[in-house]
């Protein structure tokens, strides 16, 4: 079970910190980032895209089950975000399980 306001806290720190990129293009020009959150209301064809990207990079993928990344960061139409902080990123990854 996803402890949703830590995930979002840890994406707010994140975001203050400067180590997020927000958008499916963005994250694709990557080499890799260790973890990516996918909202809850990602279309089908930006979850495999991510997915597959996910699979060739063995970066995990975290999807929120309830709320959107637009609703965490008040920008429109943004599905997905990758933090490329190594400790964050552990911290979402663990409270994830």
């Amino acid at each position: 079970m996803q402890n949703s306001d830590k995930i979002r806290s840890y994406l707010g720190f994140a975001a203050r910190a400067n180590k997020i990129v927000f958008g499916t293009e963005r994250i694709l020009m990557k080499k890799s980032v260790p973890v990516i959150v996918l909202g809850a209301d990602a279309m089908q064809n930006t979850a495999k895209r991510i997915k597959n990207y996910a699979e060739r990079s063995n970066s995990p993928v975290v999807t929120l089950e309830n709320g959107t990344i637009e609703e965490i960061f008040k920008k429109q139409n943004c599905k997905v975000v990758a933090v490329t902080d190594v400790s964050l990123a552990n911290a979402i990854i663990e409270n994830a399980k």
